[in-house]
């Protein structure tokens, strides 16, 4: 099947994808330095990246979208042809909408020819079915796939550095830790970080004059620049989650409205 196969192709790209963020990161391409802030006697640490991100990131993330997206469109037009030959000009696709009335209003367009159980299925599938509802449905898998396979077609993604929030900090001398939870006052950000970005900052020992001992222990990662989509989001692991999602919950869900389509022959000049 078609839509097996785009999944199976988009697996690929991530694995390309990951191996090569895995190598770079490897390599540790950044510095932290320190500076005292006098004029609020604080400590402030930030991040230097000291090589590029490698241009082609970005372009095997959007080929890697655009198969998740693609698999989810193959799924349906195999769904549509158990129905049938396809007319030319007939547009089919996998909805995928943030609340229902935009389901209501505008996926029957795209599921004209397919059966009305699936079609309910489809429904049940939707961003706002998920458990956080139409409120949090812009953090849902197939959510973050059509807004990320959308800006793909129109510009490259903005990839930032950053770590995950386990990150941890020893501290030494020379940082204030008296507040009334000994964190009073510190700050610790995940990023995403742009270079010379600011990781830390704390108060500092009333008088103390020489370098405060801090050390930050952290898994650094890449996130995606998409403020609409969420203050942080790790490119990898957003990736590994549409994928997953669609071979483990969209997949099944739809799997018995597809067979026999592969014996079907849809006419010629088709337009999915």
């Amino acid at each position: 099947m078609s839509h097996q196969s785009k999944l199976d192709r988009a697996k690929v790209h991530f694995d390309d994808l990951d191996a090569s963020v895995t190598e770079f990161l490897r390599q540790k391409p950044y510095r932290i330095t320190g500076e005292k802030d006098l004029e609020r006697w604080q400590y402030v640490m930030r991040i230097h990246r000291t090589a590029p991100f490698p241009e082609n990131w970005s372009l095997i993330l959007g080929d890697c979208l655009h198969n998740l997206r693609s698999a989810l469109d193959h799924l349906v037009y195999a769904i549509a042809l158990t129905q049938g030959s396809i007319r030319e000009g007939i547009k089919i696709q996998f909805p995928i909408f943030r609340n229902p009335g935009e389901f209501d209003d505008r996926s029957k367009e795209f599921l004209k020819l397919v059966p009305m159980r699936a079609r309910e299925a489809s429904k049940g599938l939707q961003p706002y079915q998920g458990p956080h509802g139409v409120d949090g449905a812009y953090c849902h898998p197939l959510w973050r796939l059509h807004r990320l396979n959308n800006i793909d077609k129109h510009r490259h993604f903005v990839i930032h550095g950053t770590w995950p929030p386990s990150m941890s900090v020893v501290i030494g001398d020379g940082i204030d830790q008296s507040g009334p939870d000994r964190l009073d006052g510190f700050g610790v950000f995940s990023g995403p970080f742009p270079d010379g970005a600011e990781v830390f900052r704390a108060p500092m020992l009333q008088g103390f004059e020489g370098k405060p001992d801090v050390k930050l222990h952290f898994r650094a990662s890449i996130a995606l620049a998409e403020p609409s989509l969420g203050a942080n989001l790790f490119a990898r692991e957003t990736v590994r989650a549409i994928h997953d999602h669609i071979r483990d919950i969209v997949f099944p869900a739809l799997r018995d409205y597809v067979a026999g389509a592969s014996h079907r022959a849809p006419s010629s000049g088709e337009d999915a």
